[in-house]
């Protein structure tokens, strides 16, 4: 079987983004540097693994996201990190949190407010 090896190239070709030329207004950043503008993600893995303490950290932190809104479904609301964030959002200004723990209340994405971040906890 051969081996592939890469070479540096003497004569180098620049990849321009050309979105950006072409571009006649530059659109303001919504989140953090470390991230896109529109995100949609699934934070899985096994218990106990850090799951909240990462969703916790891009909502808290200033690199992570920018919100005006926040739902949260879970079962277990009145776990103490659910209770810290309520707690923490309930002071700031222009941000709503909602919180549901039956099936039966939570909204439709469609139906969420602009700018918002949905957190499904623990949902089968």
């Amino acid at each position: 079987m051969e081996t592939l090896s890469l070479e540096k190239q003497p004569t180098p070709l620049p990849v321009l983004n050309f979105d950006a030329l072409i571009t006649e207004h530059k659109e303001e950043k919504r989140h953090g540097d470390l991230l896109p503008n529109t995100i949609r993600a699934i934070v899985c893995g096994p218990s106990n693994c850090g799951k909240t303490n990462a969703v916790l950290a891009l909502i808290t932190d200033p690199n992570g996201l920018r919100f005006e809104n926040i739902y949260v479904y879970s079962k277990s609301l009145n776990q103490p990190k659910y209770v810290l964030l309520k707690r923490l959002l309930e002071s700031v200004e222009g941000v709503a949190y909602f919180a549901f723990h039956d099936h039966e209340q939570v909204i439709s994405p469609d139906e969420a407010r602009p700018h918002s971040l949905i957190i499904f906890d623990d949902v089968a």
